[in-house]
């Protein structure tokens, strides 16, 4: 049973386990690595409804907010949040 460390940021870890191969992570946005946390922001449809962001994003890169919201810069800054665009 392959197991992995996921780093979940400010000194914390999660250690994952799977079956068989398992699926990789997809990687972060901005630097490649393990993309840990995916994208909260929400952005607008062509056909004007919304959709959630979902990208890819290792700890360093995720902008936390509150309980679990994790942002990628693009969102953060959309939303005013700090780490902006790179």
């Amino acid at each position: 049973m392959p197991c992995r460390r996921i780093d979940m940021g400010e000194g914390t870890f999660a250690i994952a386990c799977t079956r068989g191969r398992g699926a990789r992570p997809k990687p972060c946005i901005v630097c490649g690595r393990d993309g840990a946390r995916l994208c909260d922001g929400v952005l607008p449809t062509p056909s004007g409804g919304t959709r959630v962001c979902s990208v890819a994003l290792c700890s360093e890169h995720s902008v936390r907010l509150g309980s679990g919201s994790d942002y990628c810069p693009s969102c953060a800054a959309a939303r005013g949040l700090g780490g902006g665009a790179p």
